[in-house]
């Protein structure tokens, strides 16, 4: 029947209002202006409202309520689907049993839940709980206020948190999930791919199964993890276990304290020790290794070149294969080895295997205790020995080879010069067998343990011939005759250029008794007496 200015059907009610009214259905119900009403028991009371299935109500201004039991409560809200609720001011429910409970919230899902003012929950059991909080995919969650959770079963805990893809997980502040499984429980963090997992307060993890667990850790590649606190690791399977640790490069691993192992497989153990190269190992604390499958193996230790090897303390090792065995030994160049503490081997394949030992030159070899080989192919093998000169070789203790191929083999012996053999013991040899030499520039000597020259050599030849000569003038003076008393005589002599003059005497005394005496003057003066007795 028509009511004043407005229209029912039976059972339904309409009430005057400035504009008119419509119902429809049994106990239908429009009470205010413009509105309409359908159904078994539905109900607009707002203003501009409406309302249609069972026991759908539509009580807020330019409300509209459809589906069996829903709820339009709020001015300007929409509720469409069983049970669907707009409970504020231009709410949004759609779907059945969806609620939305927040000012200018939408919830749109089979019992999707957006509670808080300017929250948006799409998708089935979604919920948005926060404040301007988004879930968008089923069972998706966000509680934080400014959270955002896009994907089945995402979840956005804290505030501004973000978690997007399938069960991802954003649970503090600020974190932000992205891909399946996602984890950012640290605030500020950051995950980034399938089963990633970013714990640590301002961590990043970006690759399938990555993982920052310390705060302001970066672990960036498949399974790479960064455990400890502003630790990186990058490539897949990179791993950074201490804290300030990084591992850049697959299977990389930082294990010490402030290490870096970079490299495929690179692995810093040590406090402070770094790794550079495919396979490079620093495992001592601040070592270093440089160069593919370099190790460093103990404190302080350096190598550096492909297949290099630090073992010992404070060793340096530089050179493909070059190792430095010893305590505070270097080995600089291919393949060479310092084995003893304290040894040096500088050349390719040079060798210092004795303590103090150094060894200069290609192939060099140092094998006595404090020796020293200096030349390519030098040797010095005996204790505080040195060879210095290509091919030079020292086999005695404490002696010296100085010169290409020069040997001494004799204990404090001294080779001098190409070649030179010094085989007896305490001997000076400049020269060998076919192969002697002159020793030139020589000084005279002064002291009686001194060298001479031939200078002095000479002036001794001078002062001998000239004595020979002085002697040979001598016996050139006659004897006193028989039945002579005294007689006088002059002789003369020469020997090698020299010449001498001779005066004497002689004296019969009695039949028995002769005396006899003379002297020679030429550069020295010569003498010379006698007596003889005869019977």
């Amino acid at each position: 029947m028509a009511g004043m200015l407005g229209w029912a059907v039976p059972d339904a009610y309409a009430q005057r209002g400035f504009d008119e009214p419509f119902a429809i259905g049994s106990k239908a119900g429009a009470a205010d202006t413009s509105v309409i009403a359908t159904a078994a028991r539905a109900r607009a009371p707002g203003h501009d409202s409406f309302a249609t299935g069972a026991r759908a109500l539509a009580a807020g201004a330019n409300s509209a309520a459809l589906g069996t039991g829903a709820w339009a409560a709020g001015d300007g809200s929409l509720a469409v689907g069983v049970a669907a609720a707009a409970h504020h001011d231009d709410g949004v429910a759609l779907g059945a049993g969806a609620q939305a409970k927040g000012e200018q919230s939408m919830a749109a899902g089979t019992l999707a839940t957006a509670r808080s003012s300017s929250s948006t929950a799409v998708g089935v059991l979604s919920s948005a709980t926060g404040a301007a909080s988004t879930a968008l995919g089923a069972d998706a969650s966000a509680f934080g206020d400014g959270s955002v959770a896009l994907g089945s079963g995402a979840s956005a805990i804290e505030f501004d948190a973000i978690a997007i893809g399938v069960a991802a997980q954003a649970s503090a502040d600020q974190g932000t999930a992205l891909g399946a499984y996602a984890n950012a429980a640290g605030i500020d963090g950051t995950a980034v791919g399938a089963l990633s997992a970013a714990t640590g307060a301002g961590s990043t993890a970006f690759g399938a199964e990555a993982s920052a667990s310390g705060d302001g850790a970066l672990a960036a590649g498949s399974g790479a993890s960064a455990a400890q606190f502003d630790s990186i690791a990058i490539g897949m399977a990179a791993n950074a276990a201490a804290d300030r640790g990084t591992a850049v490069g697959a299977h990389a691993n930082a294990s010490g304290i402030d290490g870096a192992a970079v490299g495929v497989s690179a692995r810093a153990a040590g406090v402070g020790a770094a790794a550079f190269g495919a396979d490079a190992a620093a495992a001592g604390a601040a070592s270093l290794a440089l160069g593919h499958s370099a190790v460093a193996a103990t404190d302080r230790s350096v190598a550096v070149g492909a297949g290099a090897h630090a073992t010992a303390v404070n060793g340096v090792a530089a050179g493909a294969g070059a190792r430095a065995d010893g305590v505070g030994s270097t080995a600089l160049g291919a393949g060479a080895r310092a084995s003893a503490d304290s040894g040096v081997a500088l050349g390719i394949a040079a060798s210092a295997t004795g303590g103090d030992g150094v060894a200069l030159g290609a192939r060099a070899q140092a094998h006595g205790s404090r020796s020293i080989a200096l030349g390519g192919d030098a040797a010095a093998g005996g204790d505080a020995a040195a060879s210095l000169g290509s091919g030079a070789s020292v086999t005695g203790a404490q002696s010296v080879a100085l010169g290409a191929h020069a040997v001494a083999s004799g204990a404090n012996a001294v080779a001098l010069g190409h070649g030179a053999i010094a085989d007896r013991d305490d001997t000076v040899s400049i020269g060998a067998p076919g192969r002697e030499r002159k020793l030139a520039h020589v000084a005279d000597g002064v002291l009686p343990s001194d060298a001479v020259n031939l200078r002095q050599l000479h002036a001794v030849a001078r002062r001998a011939y000239g004595g020979v000569a002085a002697a040979t003038a001598l016996s050139m003076i006659p004897d006193a005759d028989v039945g002579r008393t005294v007689a006088l005589g002059i002789g003369t002599g020469g020997y090698m250029g020299y010449q001498a003059v001779a005066l004497g005497a002689s004296m019969r005394i009695g039949a028995n008794l002769k005396l006899r005496a003379g002297a020679s003057l030429n550069a020295a003066t010569t003498w010379g007496a006698g007596a003889s007795y005869n019977w």
